[in-house]
């Protein structure tokens, strides 16, 4: 019973959760790291945070200048956006820490290119949203801004 115990430990509090994956849909450079946030989550703080210490900046608003050219005596108006690029974040609970206010989601981040509202990644993740008992390799806020990080070139 006494090496059961251990073995039933790690079980449930490890919890199931995605298989962590980054999809590349579509090849993009971005000129800068700024970013909006399109969806409205109770996790946007950490998220937010995490992706600003991997450099990002994390815009709450999609702004949208007018600009007017002058070309040859025409006026020519087109709209621009501060960030060329959004995410938006999606999860589901697995499971809840026993022993902190801790949740492990699943989630998963969308980029999408703004001018031509096309998905050009998706990063995958599972994880604690604060420290639990396991909570190897970081916060799923860390992870996911790790491999943001890493993919955009």
């Amino acid at each position: 019973m006494n090496k059961i115990l251990p073995i039933i430990l790690v079980v449930v509090l490890s919890g199931c959760a995605v298989t962590p994956s980054v999809t590349i849909l579509e090849e993009f450079s971005p000129e800068t790291k700024t970013i909006v946030l399109l969806s409205s989550t109770r996790w946007d703080k950490n998220l937010r945070l995490s992706l600003m210490k991997k450099g990002f900046k994390v815009l709450k608003y999609a702004d949208v200048y007018s600009i007017t050219r002058k070309i040859d005596d025409k006026e020519i108006k087109h709209n621009q956006a501060e960030s060329k690029y959004g995410i938006e974040f999606d999860f589901s609970i697995v499971d809840r820490c026993a022993f902190s206010k801790g949740w492990k989601i699943d989630g998963v981040i969308e980029v999408v290119n703004l001018e031509t509202n096309s998905v050009v990644m998706y990063v995958e993740r599972g994880g604690w949203t604060s420290p639990c008992v396991v909570t190897a390799g970081g916060l799923v806020f860390e992870q996911i801004a790790d491999d943001l990080a890493k993919n955009w070139k």
